[in-house]
């Protein structure tokens, strides 16, 4: 991408499946979208594209709701759990809608003895007809699928950009700073901005800090390095779940 605009109404941080589903949501109410994305072009390592691209929807929210919080064991609040099955309810056919992707349903959920379970399904894209079937596509065809949907849409993605830290005027999160070649630039966000950054399983310090066993490696996509992590920090967030993994 060329030079970074001044202002836009929201401001993505990372380009993978999380991102670019902000990104394509925030256009399609209207705003004009930045994405922003640390790593460059060519190499690019998302977690979704990592991924075997599988994906978890519901087709009865009420159902899901009960299940999702018997699963959660009361470390959720009940309406946050309400709100993702509410959401995910729609998620096939967003999915299906701005990728052009089938989606196969090929497992149910993962205890089928919990209240609620029956809602959940688990889904692959490209024609598979069990989980992870290696024939159809895996999270290299989602991944694919979603970004050109994001080109397509005219959302600009600034790679090789990282963000060093939230810009705050009175307790609001108003802009980013992101280190560039020449120095730093700030671009502001008239309406917020969406931390789509990945994991901390590229990060010692954190990974000692809080989980629960140590040593712990991981596979997947190195950028995780908590970025996200440490900016929501940085500007007074608070943070919950952090020993899950």
């Amino acid at each position: 991408m060329g030079d970074l605009p001044e202002l836009v109404d929201v401001i993505v941080i990372g380009f993978g499946g999380a991102g670019a589903a902000a990104a394509l949501r925030a256009h399609e109410l209207g705003s004009s979208v930045l994405v922003i994305e640390k790593q460059g072009r060519n190499r690019h390592t998302p977690s979704t594209r990592m991924s075997g691209g599988l994906v978890m929807a519901v087709n009865d929210t009420v159902m899901a709701t009960e299940y999702l919080d018997r699963c959660a064991g009361a470390m959720t609040p009940r309406d946050v759990s309400a709100a993702w099955a509410e959401r995910a309810s729609g998620l096939i056919t967003w999915l299906t809608e701005h990728t052009g992707l089938p989606f196969d349903k090929v497992n149910g959920a993962e205890h089928p003895e919990f209240d609620g379970a029956e809602s959940i399904g688990v889904y692959q894209s490209g024609g598979a007809t069990f989980r992870l079937d290696p024939r159809a596509g895996g999270g290299v065809m989602l991944f694919d699928a979603l970004a050109a949907a994001v080109h397509r849409a005219g959302i600009p993605v600034a790679y090789d950009s990282p963000v060093r830290r939230l810009v705050t005027d009175a307790g609001r999160v108003t802009a980013v700073e992101i280190a560039t070649t020449s120095g730093t630039a700030v671009v502001g966000a008239r309406h917020g901005v969406v931390l789509a950054c990945g994991g901390f399983e590229y990060d010692d310090q954190l990974k000692l800090n809080h989980l629960r066993a140590w040593p712990v490696h991981f596979y997947g996509n190195p950028g995780n390095t908590g970025d996200g992590v440490k900016m929501a920090q940085q500007v007074g967030a608070d943070m919950w779940h952090m020993n899950q993994m």
